[in-house]
């Protein structure tokens, strides 16, 4: 399949936004409630929440009822300071804030000087009792850690309640993306966001993940997976809503290289190809690339950007695998091709050397049309189209016997001949490896503007799959 040179090309996503106002980006949001140690609430506590890779800081105080929010806070790893004249200053670290879900943290604040600091962990909750939306969040280490076949994100998706997918794909040549079906809904029903854009018919004019993007595993974030109840800001299809949020960079400079491979000297054969006598056929995939991120101006502007490329060569695809019976006379033919060889061949077969002469096959007797189909090359192999086969099996049956009359000539000038007939017949695979290759970049910059506005521009690009058997 040939894609022109634009086709080629995804450019997913370009987008500048401020905060001020509600976008289609990937952000969270926290808020709780301060009391003292009588459960009464603290009002006019003020609470600062601080991003612990860029140093976003937002700042609020707590309402008549001790209440606090923070809204559109991008996905990381926060710390939240609580400070009130007449109580100890308290910090809860390492709370973690993901797309599209508002998680709580209730605080009790204790009598004493402020001066002193009560530090506590934010733990991760099972539950999350501020949204009815049922969803699962996939780790950006977790889909580095968890074995698949092509390291889609898509291949841990099956682990999910209510979500239904087929295995990981092995040998597959592209993304190796797996469209799962959520809550018996069609595998077209599904909705993508990257970084809060719509990506859902990316490549076709419908819900699938198969033939969607599949970013690296190193440059992700998280994915977040909502199968049920989720709000109209992120629903927008009957089934699943997934959603990819890259990695941001942070005033730390941090980076990785990768390389991961297969092949098929760690694969067995299949019993009807190693029954055939053809090898195993090639296996092999790798991934390399590298990531690096930091600080363009400290606590203001910061980058990341990741490559990937991939190259596979497998004969595991359907596409890649032939299956004929052609007649065993095409084992006495070599590369030359002529009317005399062609006769010889099929004379052997028929044992013309024991029997009458005149029922054999003559070189005159061959049309040029014949002629020609026998030379005809594959031009992406070379090789015959009507191969002299290599690998092959012999049936030991013969699909004709004995004599048959057969015309020779075209009108008005037609003549009939008595001829052997017997075709011994032989199975013959073939295994052409289709190949695949795709460069992926990922590039996202991130600005602090102010306490309020964030300036954010996100771009992927990366080369559509396409598939050539045999070259």
């Amino acid at each position: 399949m040939k894609i022109n040179l634009f086709s080629k090309i995804l450019v997913l996503a370009i987008s500048l936004f401020i905060t001020s106002n509600i976008y289609a980006q990937a952000t969270g949001s926290l808020g709780g409630t301060v009391t003292d140690q009588n459960d009464s609430v603290v009002q006019g506590a003020t609470v600062m929440v601080k991003n612990t890779a860029t140093n976003l800081t937002r700042t609020v105080t707590t309402n008549d009822e001790g209440r606090w929010t923070v809204q559109v806070l991008p996905v990381g790893k926060y710390t939240v300071n609580y400070e009130k004249d007449g109580f100890k200053k308290t910090a809860t670290e390492n709370i973690e804030v993901e797309a599209s879900v508002p998680r709580t943290i209730d605080v009790k604040l204790e009598i004493g000087v402020s001066e002193t600091v009560i530090i506590t962990t934010g733990d991760q909750p099972l539950i999350q009792a501020e949204t009815v939306a049922v969803s699962r969040q996939i780790s950006g280490d977790q889909l580095t850690k968890t074995p698949t076949s092509t390291r889609s994100f898509t291949g841990l998706l099956s682990s999910e309640a209510g979500v239904s997918s087929e295995l990981s794909p092995v040998g597959v040549n592209g993304n190796g993306n797996i469209s799962p079906s959520v809550n018996g809904t069609r595998t077209t029903s599904t909705s993508l966001s990257f970084n809060g854009i719509d990506a859902t018919n990316i490549t076709s004019n419908e819900g699938s993940l198969s033939d969607n993007i599949s970013p690296a595993p190193e440059t992700l974030q998280e994915v977040k997976l909502q199968t049920s109840l989720y709000d109209a800001s992120t629903g927008r299809s009957g089934g699943g809503n997934f959603q990819l949020v890259t990695k941001s960079g942070g005033n730390n400079f941090s980076g990785s290289v990768y390389y991961y491979l297969q092949n098929k000297a760690f694969n067995a054969n299949e019993f009807f190809l190693e029954d055939a006598g053809v090898e195993k056929p090639q296996a092999d995939r790798t991934e390399t690339g590298g990531t690096f991120g930091g600080p363009i101006v400290k606590d203001k502007f910061f980058f990341f950007g990741g490559y990937q490329y991939t190259k596979a060569t497998t004969g595991l695809v359907p596409t890649a695998r032939t299956r004929t019976v052609l007649p065993t006379a095409l084992l006495a033919l070599g590369t030359t091709r002529t009317k005399d060889s062609i006769a010889a061949a099929f004379n052997a077969a028929n044992s013309c050397a024991t029997v009458n002469a005149a029922q054999c096959l003559a070189a005159s007797d061959i049309s040029d049309v014949a002629l020609k189909i026998m030379n005809l090359r594959n031009p992406a192999t070379g090789g015959f189209v009507i191969p002299t086969p290599t690998n092959f099996r012999n049936l030991g049956i013969v699909d004709q016997s004995g004599t048959g009359s057969f015309q020779f000539g075209s009108n008005p000038t037609v003549t009939s001949k008595t001829l052997l007939r017997a075709n011994p017949l032989m199975e013959v695979i073939e295994v052409l490896p289709s190949r695949f290759e795709q460069n992926q970049f990922t590039t996202r910059l991130d600005g602090q503007l102010s306490s309020r506005n964030t300036l954010s521009g996100t771009i992927f690009w990366s080369k559509f799959p396409g598939f050539r058997n045999g070259s």
